[in-house]
């Protein structure tokens, strides 16, 4: 598995921008980056290239840290990292019938 090219300024806005739309679709308890969850989370990021998940975590370093190992594990980019909310990018997912994610 090879690294993401890393996003200029302009897409990272461009992504944020997307990313305001969409509510979480996955979220990673107290319990950490399990298997199980990263199995979810490559299934959502191969529906959608666009993530947002909802992190758990005691200190904003914590969930800094883990928004880093999911997105080397999932071979994605942190687009945006606010509060307990990290959005995810990573190429090649295709969009849902409708648009891109779930919408409010």
């Amino acid at each position: 598995m090879g690294s993401p090219p890393s996003l200029t300024s302009r897409q990272r806005a461009e992504l944020r921008s997307r990313a305001r739309k969409l509510r979480p679709g996955a979220s990673v308890g107290k319990g950490g980056l399990t298997d199980s969850a990263l199995v979810h989370l490559r299934d959502q990021l191969a529906r959608a290239e666009l993530l947002k998940v909802r992190l758990a975590g005691p200190s904003a370093a914590d969930r800094r840290a883990l928004a880093h190992r999911m997105a080397n594990a999932l071979d994605a980019e942190v687009v945006d990292l606010i509060g307990r909310m990290v959005v995810l990018y990573r190429p090649g997912g295709r969009p849902r019938a409708g648009g891109q994610g779930r919408q409010d």
